[in-house]
């Protein structure tokens, strides 16, 4: 093994352990191992001593992408959807993080995953409950001091979505590495302490499309469980449908629910008038689209949705809260907007080969093991996030993009494993 191929492997364990590490902070930190991990990988490629993986998204991506750019060449305006496009930089990051991986660099990962989720985990508990933050901008700061001068902490030091995002992929994952037996129990107290933490910044966040996400999450979780007897989670959703035509349509629960630290959450998440400004943006995406099926209007391109805005405001006599430039906080809506019909369903089929894929060696498997613990954390996160995405979206905002092309690469790598040898530590 010559100086180069080490030296490039040597970095690529070395930038794969950072990115493990910046990624529960839910901050910029990420982008610098993620060029790293692209120049070793792409080192080694060409010295071959490393394989590119060999899986369907090798044509799913790479379409998805001329979609994308077909749809942002034809914009009104060019430049903007062209500038885009250039935050899909870290589309290949599945691929280098698949690279990467070995059994060994698998659960090292993990570990330091795991002690930055602890790390802040901890943060965003402390922050919640006393309002102490030293790491989040005083813009972020001055925008969560709710009416009454009561805190309620939204997120740590980022966006309280990008915060709650992030732990969506998060927390599965750690709750399931928690009942791998192969680890001896301090690891699994580890782990379970992290995806608990994890499970209460997302709480914390206290974005209503995260609590989605959540419960979505927890029902699949269920789900696995209790096996045979998975029709059990129809109850809760039955509460929860119940619990909230009750709450509807009494004020004095309404009351007493205003009253909790997160109660003005939860009533603002129930009632239309609170959201009527999302329910117009997706009314105006709706009409975009119909007249845009194909490419859409191209990434970034406000100004050619303002007009809906605007009819809409004047239809309705409510003007909008946001510009049309913030998007339609629907990730399904905001695909078929930017890619149109082709390049939303390229994205599509993109996370549910990967689902599927998981899903079949999961029902395969005879074992519970770290593979097994990954496999079905993995997809936990991904039916969490695709729940919030009618909500929000999540898929833009930078570090939650690379917290799920992230686990996309553990989800190469474990699909690889599947129908080959292991590769050697």
């Amino acid at each position: 093994m010559n100086l180069g191929v080490k030296l490039a492997l040597r970095t690529q364990a070395i930038s794969l352990g950072l990115f493990c590490f910046a990624l529960p902070l839910s901050i910029a930190g990420d982008d610098f191992s993620i060029v790293l991990l692209y120049l070793s990988g792409l080192s080694l490629l060409l010295a071959r001593h490393q394989s590119w993986p060999k899986t369907a998204l090798n044509y799913v991506i790479p379409a998805f992408l001329f979609f994308t750019l077909a749809a942002s060449w034809i914009a009104k305006d060019v430049h903007l959807g062209l500038s885009g496009v250039r935050g899909f930089w870290r589309l290949g990051l599945p691929f280098m993080v698949a690279l990467a991986l070995t059994e060994t660099s698998l659960q090292r990962s993990l570990k330091i995953l795991g002690f930055t989720t602890l790390l802040i985990g901890a943060y965003a508990a402390v922050q919640h409950y006393t309002s102490i933050d030293i790491l989040r901008s005083p813009r972020l700061q001055a925008e969560y001091f709710p009416e009454n001068d009561v805190w309620r902490a939204v997120g740590a030091f980022s966006h309280h979505l990008t915060f709650g995002g992030v732990n969506l992929m998060v927390w599965p994952i750690m709750a399931l590495l928690s009942q791998v037996r192969s680890f001896k129990i301090h690891e699994r107290w580890f782990f379970g302490i992290a995806a608990g933490l994890s499970f209460f910044g997302a709480y914390a966040s206290l974005g209503r499309s995260i609590w989605i996400g959540l419960f979505t999450s927890c029902l699949f979780l269920a789900a696995v469980k209790l096996k045979t007897k998975a029709w059990l989670i129809t109850l809760p959703i039955g509460l929860l449908i119940i619990g909230i035509y009750t709450l509807q349509n009494s004020p004095a629960l309404k009351a007493e629910v205003n009253k909790l630290s997160i109660g003005p959450r939860i009533l603002m998440g129930i009632d239309r008038g609170y959201n009527i400004d999302r329910l117009h943006m997706w009314r105006a995406g709706r009409r975009a689209i119909a007249d845009h099926p194909i490419l859409g209007l191209g990434l970034a391109q406000g100004d050619r949705l303002q007009p809906y805005y605007d009819q809409i405001a004047k239809e309705s006599g409510v003007p909008f809260q946001h510009k049309a430039s913030t998007g339609v906080h629907n990730l399904y809506l905001q695909n078929l907007l930017d890619y149109g019909l082709l390049g939303a369903l390229l994205m599509l089929v993109w996370w549910g080969y990967l689902f599927t894929q998981l899903f079949k060696q999961s029902r395969a498997a005879q074992q519970w093991d770290l593979h097994q613990a990954l496999r079905y954390g993995i997809m936990a996160g991904m039916l969490g996030i695709w729940a919030a995405a009618f909500f929000e979206n999540n898929f833009r905002d930078g570090e939650v993009q690379s917290m799920i092309l992230f686990t996309h690469g553990i989800a190469i790598y474990l699909i690889q494993s599947a129908k080959a040898p292991q590769k050697a530590a």
